[in-house]
């Protein structure tokens, strides 16, 4: 099958999966595109991610309307000597230079050996600043709050050691906040997701939440949640430390709601597992009122969550079929499932790695489609994105 076959036939596929509106193809025809990320604003989107199409790591982003149509040609944002990896996209709209996009990523020049780094465009593409987090840090990820920048990483230490660090910038690249080690993470750390909780209005700061998990003091890796406000840091375990692996923790906030998703392997297989709760209960040990998700024969990984209002989406990948496909379900406020878990894709390829985010009361996935053994030039890997109502 050539490859617009294949995109054909993922269209018809996608066309009787409950609700979805259809497939856009963000990436172009040579591409070999890896972890995307989409950054939403009130009249389109950027999607992120890294690209291997030259045998070397690069970040790109493309445009699309608010129909989810390709606008203009994809942007090449790093052209360094060092492999970039794993773009981190956040929209700032309403300032006064124009609307832009903050990318958080992270770049290698040997083995062992990482940087993390920070910048801002603009959404035609054109680069407002860039800077070095640290010489030494590697998974950023970066969110955005009024005229704030928050970032954290993670930097590596003496073997086992690792260190979770976070700082604050402004739109203009200044710093704010120092970056400094909050928390213990570990050599096996290597997924950070965050959220902010808005301060009081006009008088109070706005709290970054940092999910990751880390074995560290732990029996096996254990899902734990960072508070920095900038100047308090506090860090809390979430899940018992039973000796099975809980790993790759998503958590988004709304308003006074919170939920964290994960995967778990306590029940002797790959789980997704869902806590829904208040903001103020959310960092309480071992106190995650947990609901497993999935129950397949295969391995459910990848989990990533958005509140859409009072709505919350789940998006996550399962090899159940046989290869990874991508699955999405929505719960009420309080954690109940609503409808049945829907199925979006049915490809001859694998579905991997979803990103989710809020959009026109409903929700925009976006995800890799990858064909081949490994990351090399042997194999394909392409982003496709959909919106869910």
């Amino acid at each position: 099958m050539t490859r617009l076959a294949t995109v054909a036939a993922l269209l018809v596929a996608m066309s009787g999966c409950g609700g979805s509106t259809g497939f856009t193809e963000v990436t172009n025809d040579n591409a070999m595109a890896f972890e995307p990320s989409v950054a939403v604003f009130h009249d389109g989107f950027t999607v992120a991610w890294y690209d291997l199409r030259f045998g070397h790591g690069e970040i790109y982003e493309q445009s699309l309307d608010a129909s989810a149509q390709r606008q203009g040609a994809e942007t090449r944002l790093t052209t360094g000597t060092k492999d970039a990896y794993e773009a981190d996209v956040h929209a700032v709209e309403g300032v006064p230079d124009g609307d832009a996009f903050a990318v958080g990523w992270y770049e290698k020049a040997g083995e062992g050996t990482y940087s993390a780094r920070l910048g801002l465009w603009s959404r035609a593409g054109a680069a407002r600043w860039i800077t070095t987090l640290s010489p030494h840090g590697r998974n950023t990820v970066v969110r955005v709050q009024d005229d704030l920048i928050f970032a954290a990483w993670v930097e590596d230490e003496a073997p086992p050691s690792a260190g979770l660090w976070t700082g604050w910038w402004n739109l203009k690249g200044d710093l704010v906040v120092t970056p400094r080690r909050i928390a213990d993470a570990g050599k096996t750390t290597y997924n950070l997701n965050a959220a902010i909780v808005p301060g009081a209005p006009g008088r109070g700061v706005p709290t970054a939440l940092v999910a990751f998990d880390t074995n560290v003091h732990t029996k096996a890796n254990e899902v734990f949640i960072a508070e920095d406000d900038g100047m308090n840091a506090r860090v809390t375990r979430l899940t018992p430390d039973d000796g099975f692996s809980s790993a790759y923790p998503d958590l988004a906030v709304s308003r006074t709601r919170a939920a964290v998703t994960w995967f778990d392997e306590k029940d002797g297989n790959q789980e997704v597992y869902l806590s829904v709760g208040t903001v103020g209960a959310l960092a309480t040990p071992d106190a995650l009122k947990t609901s497993r998700v999935t129950t397949t024969p295969g391995h459910s990984i990848g989990a990533y969550t958005a509140w859409s209002g009072d709505r919350l989406g789940l998006a996550w990948c399962d090899d159940t079929p046989g290869q990874h496909e991508l699955y999405f379900a929505e719960f009420s406020a309080t954690g109940e499932q609503k409808g049945d878990t829907r199925r979006i894709t049915n490809t001859r390829p694998d579905s991997l790695i979803p990103a989710i985010h809020a959009y026109n009361r409903g929700w925009v996935l976006t995800w890799i489609e990858y064909e081949g053994s490994s990351h090399d030039e042997h194999g394909r890997s392409q982003v496709l994105l959909t919106l869910v109502p």
